[in-house]
């Protein structure tokens, strides 16, 4: 849309499992494409089709998405909120803007060490070993919400406190490439 190419795109797939927390997605199209695709196009199209409660459901989620400024307002400030704590503790967040934090050990060595301490203390985030990344790119991932409290924030902060000596976020790749 950016370039003003929006009419020269055929078709557009969309998965609704989750931005939409659905199932099944959709694929929207001229009818002349519509025609065609189910007879070509086998790679695009999706293996189930929409009953009338996942169209209710979406109908739904759709209305909240579109009023809920409140909470996206939220979600910036709280997991600004987390970044800047973290930076202040010595984790490098950097280049994350969203409200999926990453810290990053680096190695795998590194991240089941930083993931076996986060977890005793109860604050859980999403480990990304290779295959998923690159060699020696390990990321633990944490992930803010709309509705997490100041507490909370304080809490997951505390934690990582907590363990940044012994995780070694100071020898860590991306605490160093922070520092020069």
């Amino acid at each position: 849309m950016a370039l003003g190419l929006a009419d020269r795109i055929a078709y557009r797939t969309v998965s609704l499992a989750k931005a939409f927390a659905g199932r099944a997605g959709l694929i929207a199209c001229s009818r002349r494409t519509a025609d065609f695709l189910p007879f070509h196009s086998h790679g695009a199209i999706f293996s189930s089709t929409l009953l009338p409660h996942d169209l209710a459901g979406l109908g739904a989620v759709l209305n909240r998405i579109l009023t809920a400024d409140d909470r996206r307002g939220r979600l910036v400030r709280q997991s600004a909120a987390l970044r800047e704590g973290l930076t202040a503790i010595g984790y490098s967040t950097a280049p994350s803007e969203s409200w999926i934090v990453p810290l990053q050990p680096g190695t795998e060595q590194r991240i089941s060490l930083l993931q076996h301490l986060l977890d005793g203390e109860g604050v859980f985030g999403a480990p990304f070993i290779p295959p998923a990344v690159g060699n020696n790119r390990c990321v633990h991932r944490l992930s803010v919400h709309s509705e997490v409290t100041d507490r909370e924030l304080e809490r997951v902060l505390d934690a990582c406190a907590l363990v940044r000596d012994k995780v070694g976020v100071q020898d860590w790749k991306s605490t160093r490439r922070r520092h020069v």
